[in-house]
């Protein structure tokens, strides 16, 4: 099975976030299908409601190792 870094961290927040998929729409406007899709393992995110979820539980992407230049 590949590895979704941030895929995964977004769906751990999503689904540790005890308020309903219905309140999680509403607060984020990412339709509640979608939310539903991706914290079942369903379906994906686009890159713009990747970045409403990450903006919106406070996460951020970082590099892990120093590139060569």
């Amino acid at each position: 099975m590949p590895d979704h870094p941030i895929a995964d961290r977004l769906r751990e927040a999503v689904l540790a976030d005890p308020q309903s998929y219905n309140a999680l729409s509403r607060e984020t406007g990412i339709a509640r299908p979608t939310l539903t899709r991706f914290a079942d393992a369903v379906g994906t995110l686009r890159l713009d409601h990747a970045e409403t979820l990450c903006r919106f539980y406070g996460l951020e992407l970082r590099p892990t190792k120093e590139r060569n230049a």
